[in-house]
């Protein structure tokens, strides 16, 4: 996962200033990041930044991440998307959200992979 982390953090400004060409109005472009690992990891499962105007404080906080922890392969993808929707999301009619979500695994629950190790799967 740590190539995807090194990539993720080198194309943030280019992906903020993609969105900015492409938007058919004018808006502010703002990005936010949830980075997550497993339940083994404790308090570092998930980490996250909120939504910003400043693409170097996100490629700054994604460039602090390592892919550590996990005793099996699924991921608490299921935590980060809860995260997600906690965030400080705009409602002004004039905001485009998207949600890219980058994983190397599945999440844990058995409806959603069909691995034989899945130490979470009740989670």
């Amino acid at each position: 996962m740590q190539k995807w982390i090194d990539k993720a953090k080198g194309s943030i400004s280019r992906i903020m200033q993609e969105f900015k060409t492409k938007i058919p109005f004018q808006s502010r472009v703002r990005i936010a990041v949830v980075c997550f690992r497993d339940f083994d990891c404790g308090n570092k499962r998930i980490a996250y930044h909120n939504f910003t105007t400043h693409a170097h404080l996100i490629e700054e906080f994604i460039g602090k991440q390592l892919a550590e922890g996990g005793e099996d392969i699924p991921e608490d993808l299921l935590g980060a998307l809860e995260a997600a929707y906690s965030l400080n999301i705009s409602t002004k009619e004039l905001s485009l959200l998207n949600l890219v979500i980058m994983t190397d695994a599945p999440c844990h629950g058995k409806p959603y992979h069909d691995l034989m190790w899945d130490e979470y799967s009740e989670n």
